[in-house]
């Protein structure tokens, strides 16, 4: 179902997920709405039920989280949820497939990841480091760092770092 909904959320126009096919600003509007009050409907569902009976999940800590000791809204449970959803979706393809495009073009890699399955972990990190799946984010420092041999003064107006540049350097040992 999150597959289906995030799908229909970010490919209204096309054409293999939308039956609708390439269609005009108007109707692809539609769409999107469509899609939007969809996952809306479906979290809100998700954060009563959580409320109603909680489990040890990430969907019962949006539901039952409080700001400033009041329970948040629907809407911005939602945001939440949505954020999670689409960003686990993306990540974890991009991630996937660029392990995959690294392992076909250095086969002696999956000859040793074949013949040694220990060696999985390291692929999954590395595989993350290539595709650098969340490219426009950036990360509040909250006290001074050094990344990269770049110094970086923390604080929460000045201590934004860039995460997104590809980390397309040679394989390297985690």
């Amino acid at each position: 179902m999150m597959l289906q909904l995030t799908q229909q959320f970010f490919g209204a126009s096309d054409e293999e997920l939308n039956a609708r096919g390439n269609a005009d600003p108007e109707t692809a509007a539609a769409a999107f709405m469509e899609s939007a009050m969809a996952f809306n409907s479906y979290f809100s569902e998700l954060s009563a039920k959580r409320r109603a009976e909680p489990a040890d999940d990430l969907a019962t800590h949006i539901a039952n989280s409080r700001i400033d000791g009041e329970p948040i809204n629907d809407g911005y449970a939602n945001g939440w949820y949505i954020a999670v959803a689409a960003g686990g979706h993306d990540t974890t393809t991009s991630s996937i497939l660029h392990g995959l495009h690294q392992l076909a073009l250095h086969p002696k890699l999956l000859e040793e990841l074949r013949n040694d399955l220990t060696l999985v972990p390291g692929l999954v990190e590395e595989s993350v480091r290539w595709a650098t799946p969340a490219k426009h984010f950036v990360r509040t420092a909250m006290e001074d760092i050094e990344l990269g041999g770049a110094s970086e003064e923390g604080g929460p107006s000045d201590g934004s770092v860039g995460v997104g540049q590809p980390r397309r350097g040679s394989i390297r040992e985690p």
